[in-house]
């Protein structure tokens, strides 16, 4: 080793003198001051951006809630700001607030299963049958609703033991070994639920004081021993898929008078409501191409409408939706059963309604029917009988996937584009 290379590894060996150490220590202490500071710019600069808002659309994210955590769940609502960032942040925070509270709100009151303190709610009337409650304004109107659609034979509110036994279908494992198509058990278990909670004299609801809002709910003898023997547990009032339509209904009303009326609410079960203020923006209906969910065709969303698409297959893997193998035929299987007879059908493989006037209940109903339609024929006599100056009605047929049905007067609404697969025809 030369002479050199001894004295400077002799020197890295000693010990560093105080003048060295100091210098050292600021030498680190410089480049932890200029990391520190990087970090701080880094993280202005990442918060401005964060901070600042300039126009356009922003999902609305809701506030959370302890005691419904799952109430905003496949609900969104968009909406669209200008102004200053200031104002863009002032607004979402306004719009966040009104939503949150009230979709929150209308989920507990129709919640046909939990009960929460402070409310009196679709679960707490199921559980005091018989009794006179006073219910909130909300619920009072929801109810009366629903109830008015029940006897003019358009929903059923009172068929919540069929609406379970298909939930509970649904989310099994091996759906197939219950699916009513394949297990005659089951079969005649639902059809013996639809016949019952279609007899709409086995349950009464009443107005007791439409001043204070007091109700009252019972079933029938008759009843309640077919729920002893098939061992029903499931409420008997629930609002099913409808459910989602009222809270959408109610909660676009709460942002609306907030001044803020550019925004739009769209739900993974396919319900859509464009607020007064939306002047752009389009709506699909789907089809099945090679196993897979394509445009078929679109419609223009324009302000204060509604929309409902129902479909045999999901777009986001819901359990509720799955398939079987009967005959050598693929069978599609889907929550949208005929209330009448409880089966569930794949004629249609979706179906939509637009509500021009806004009346998104009345657009799930609609679109609802349609689906569950047994035959194209039944589909065909709907729609011609429901269709109107303030409804439009399409669906897609199973046995012709690339071809959009749509009512007469309404043929020029569904669009197509490069993107469509479809051919839009009137129904005839």
């Amino acid at each position: 080793m030369s002479s050199d290379k001894k004295e400077k590894k002799k020197r890295s060996k000693e010990p560093l003198t105080d003048k060295e150490s100091k210098r050292k220590l600021i030498i680190r202490g410089v480049l932890l001051g200029v990391a520190v500071i990087v970090a701080v710019v880094a993280f202005s600069i990442a918060m401005k951006a964060y901070l600042h808002k300039d126009p356009g659309y922003y999902k609305i994210d809701a506030d959370r809630v302890a005691d419904a955590l799952a109430y905003s769940h496949g609900i969104e609502l968009t909406c669209y700001f200008d102004g200053s960032s200031d104002e863009i942040r002032t607004s979402i925070n306004e719009v966040r607030s009104a939503y949150s509270a009230a979709l929150a709100r209308l989920y507990k009151l129709l919640d046909p299963v939990n009960t929460y303190e402070g409310f009196k709610n679709l679960a707490y009337l199921d559980q005091h049958p018989g009794e006179d409650v006073e219910i909130d304004a909300e619920l009072f109107e929801i109810l009366n609703s629903a109830y008015a659609l029940t006897v003019n034979g358009r929903f059923n509110m009172f068929a919540g033991a069929l609406y379970s036994e298909w939930q509970g279908i649904s989310v099994l494992q091996e759906q197939a070994d219950f699916d009513p198509l394949l297990n005659p058990d089951e079969n005649e278990r639902i059809a013996a639920i639809a016949a019952c909670v279609g007899d709409l004299s086995n349950f009464t609801y009443e107005v007791v004081d439409p001043y204070e809002h007091i109700v009252r709910f019972d079933v029938s003898e008759a009843y309640k021993q077919f729920a002893r023997d098939y061992e029903l547990t499931a409420p008997v009032i629930d609002l099913a898929y409808l459910k989602e339509a009222y809270e959408i209904e109610y909660t676009a009303s709460a942002v609306e008078r907030t001044g803020h009326t550019n925004g739009y609410f769209v739900t993974d079960e396919g319900l859509s409501k464009a607020m007064s203020g939306v002047n752009e923006g389009a709506y699909v209906l789907h089809t099945l191409e090679s196993g897979l969910a394509v445009r078929a065709c679109f419609a223009e969303l324009k302000g204060g409408m509604a929309i409902c698409e129902t479909r045999v297959f999901s777009l986001n893997e819901s359990p509720l939706y799955y398939t079987i193998e009967k005959g050598g035929e693929t069978l599609f299987r889907h929550p949208h059963f005929d209330y009448a007879g409880g089966g569930t059908y794949d004629t249609l493989i979706s179906a939509c309604a637009i509500s021009y006037s806004g009346d998104i209940v009345s657009a799930a109903i609609d679109s609802y029917r349609l689906l569950s339609s047994a035959s194209s024929a039944d589909a065909a006599e709907y729609a011609s009988g429901r269709a109107g100056e303030n409804t439009a009605l399409a669906y897609v047929l199973k046995a012709e996937p690339n071809t959009v049905y749509a009512d007469a007067a309404h043929t020029g609404v569904f669009l197509t584009d490069e993107e469509s697969v479809g051919t839009v025809k009137p129904i005839s």
